[in-house]
């Protein structure tokens, strides 16, 4: 009997040992196929050792500022898509990848607010992308958009907060959301983890579907790819570390000035506290309003067509109010 189980777990072991060896070709090989398939849409650029991805469309025109986007925590300038064409149609707008994230290279840790307005400070320079600029952020990317201005105030014409993070982690959360948030945390390691044995790749071959599918189908299919990789799970694990670091660099800003500020908001599934934190935001200028999307998600106003064109018509107004002075209207 002890013999016969000897055996039965040598063989379970070395079927096991196959599984992951074909997990890790089979998650190769598709990495391979998708660097193929899917080629940055913009340039990189070398920023000192390693380099940004940086997608610049739209025509620079003098007396009009160019629009700078940021995306969500854990995404990329693929979030965009929905946006940046329609800006582009009547501005010049550049989209570009953190460290780490979407056609760019990993950069040092930690991955805070000052680390992302060096790189992007070092980006728009190398990259001859002169301002001034219309900074628009969502979520965690408001938190940087707002780090950068006050780094960069010669530089800032006007802002959109895209449901942006406030400089307090937990603040507009409810025990429940924080309790998920810390639960999805401690499972980065086992995604990476999935993620290298092809397990996460294997899912969207077999037609899983995640929280993107409302992007077009070419950033759907270049979402899918990220999603595959383990460092799209390992640079969250870097990301979420600097948040306490963010938030106090943050915190420490000063306020914009007259530049025009509009506040575009999420009300579907936020918190009363939450929609108060949006609002106190409207004190960083004096030439601010707040729109709130009332079917709107935190992720919809970038992902969803119809709520994306809000938020491109909220930066086209703040390029107008810039370019020509006017205070914003609700």
């Amino acid at each position: 009997m002890l013999a016969w189980c000897g055996r039965v777990l040598v063989r379970l072991g070395v079927a096991l040992v196959c599984l992951v060896i074909v997990g890790a070709v089979y998650q190769q090989v598709g990495t391979w196929r998708d660097e193929r398939r899917y080629p940055p849409p913009g340039r990189r650029v070398d920023i000192g050792g390693y380099s940004l991805h940086l997608n610049c469309q739209g025509t620079p025109t003098p007396r009009k500022p160019t629009v700078i986007l940021d995306a969500i925590g854990g995404g990329s300038s693929i979030l965009w898509a929905w946006v940046q064409p329609e800006v582009a149609a009547s501005a010049h707008v550049c989209s570009y990848d953190r460290a780490g994230w979407g056609w760019s290279e990993d950069g040092p840790e930690p991955r805070d607010a000052a680390q992302h307005a060096r790189e992007l400070r070092a980006l728009l320079t190398r990259a001859g992308v002169e301002g001034p600029f219309v900074l628009a952020g969502h979520s965690l990317g408001g938190l940087h958009m707002r780090l950068y201005a006050d780094e960069h105030p010669e530089d800032v014409a006007g802002m959109v907060l895209v449901d942006a993070a406030y400089p307090d982690k937990d603040s507009g959360t409810s025990p429940e959301q924080r309790a998920q948030d810390e639960a999805y945390s401690r499972n980065l390691p086992m995604m990476s983890m999935m993620a290298r044995l092809g397990v996460m790749r294997l899912f969207f071959d077999l037609g899983g579907k995640l929280d993107f599918e409302d992007l077009p189908p070419q950033q759907r299919a270049e979402m899918r790819m990220f999603w595959s990789l383990p460092r799209h799970w390992e640079n969250q694990v870097a990301e979420r570390a600097a948040r306490p670091a963010t938030d106090a660099q943050v915190k420490a800003t000063a306020g914009l000035g007259h530049h025009p500020l509009i506040v575009l908001t999420a009300v579907e599934g936020s918190s009363s506290e939450w929609l108060a934190l949006q609002s106190e935001m409207m004190t960083l200028s004096t030439n601010s309003v707040q729109r709130s999307i009332l079917d709107g998600t935190h992720t919809s106003l970038t992902f969803r067509q119809d709520h994306a064109h809000a938020t491109a018509q909220a930066i086209l107004d703040v390029v107008a109010a810039a370019s020509t002075g006017a205070a914003l209207e609700p």
